[in-house]
């Protein structure tokens, strides 16, 4: 005589514990993910370009192959810094007009809207011109973009900010 409900449960106790699993493990990774878009959105719009600007160094000079790729990524790091910092809507516009909308806001100085401007215009020749620079060209173009981000930081930056420019200093 076999017993036809003894086992009846065990399907059941192993899709209860594989539903109780993906809870616990979705759980567990909503909240890692919840932290870090926490902490990157406590970081200023100054540490931010920093930081990828920094791992855009890391990563050295690009090849030809790579040359456009690098450049459209260090102009959009310029561009979300001045988007953030100045509250200009940088990544839509073109580099002419990104210039006279900064320009009407008044969001940058003369001087500083003419280093963004020949920034932008190097990156343009880079992008759309089919220049290929070589690795002292894009290091340089990196250092102005540097530049003009230090340049325009705001006067009150924190520690965490501080840090984030020795490590890229060092």
């Amino acid at each position: 005589p076999t017993r036809v409900g003894a086992v009846s449960w065990i399907p059941g106790a192993i899709a209860g514990a594989a539903a109780l699993a993906l809870v616990v493990g979705g759980v567990f990774g909503w909240r890692a993910w919840r932290a870090r878009v926490v902490r990157r959105s406590q970081e200023t719009a100054w540490e931010q370009a920093m930081r990828h600007l920094a791992e855009l160094e890391a990563r050295g000079a690009p090849d030809a192959a790579t040359a456009d790729a690098w450049f459209v990524e260090l102009s959009m790091v310029v561009r979300r810094y001045v988007e953030e910092r100045f509250r200009v809507r940088a990544p839509e516009l073109t580099t002419e007009e990104f210039l006279q909308e900064a320009r009407r806001l008044g969001a940058l100085t003369g001087p500083h809207r003419e280093l963004l401007g020949q920034f932008l215009e190097e990156c343009d020749r880079v992008k759309f011109a089919g220049y290929r620079p070589d690795a002292d060209e894009s290091m340089a173009a990196l250092r102005s973009a540097r530049g003009f981000v230090d340049d325009t930081r705001p006067g009150d930056v924190g520690a965490p900010a501080q840090e984030v420019a020795r490590a890229v200093v060092a």
